[in-house]
């Protein structure tokens, strides 16, 4: 069976290392991008499973980001990362078809269990050996 495929969006490196290890961590393959237009550049061109994205990114913003990921690819369970002052708010955020929502500082221990949540949404979605025809 394929790990799945996980995209960290962010544009602070070293954020974007902190999330890139904790999803090497958690089992998944990752691909990283540090901005949103690159971001969506990855998922129009390979697989990808779950996406962490930051909602405040240069060339397109992690919001813009979700709302054309959710448009294009809706099965992608998406997680958006904000500053605790942040003029994303959650309730936007959820009503555009985040999946989770986490603000910075984060735990650790929150981005693994929405990582978990995120990949049983993605387990869901794929069908099973026996129901294939």
């Amino acid at each position: 069976m394929t790990k799945a495929t996980v995209l960290v969006a962010e544009d602070d490196n070293l954020i974007r290392t902190i999330f890139v290890e904790i999803v090497k961590g958690e089992g998944f393959d990752v691909v990283e991008a540090d901005d949103g237009q690159r971001a969506f550049d990855l998922v129009t061109s390979r697989r990808i499973d779950m996406i962490i994205s930051d909602m405040k990114m240069p060339a397109m913003s992690g919001f813009d980001l979700l709302l054309a990921v959710k448009k294009t690819h809706p099965e992608i369970p998406v997680t958006v990362i904000t500053g605790f002052n942040s003029e994303y708010l959650e309730e936007d955020a959820l009503a555009a078809g985040a999946d989770a929502y986490i603000t910075k500082p984060f735990k650790v221990a929150d981005i693994a269990a929405t990582l978990r949540q995120m990949y049983q949404k993605v387990q869901q979605q794929t069908p099973s050996p026996e129901s294939r025809p």
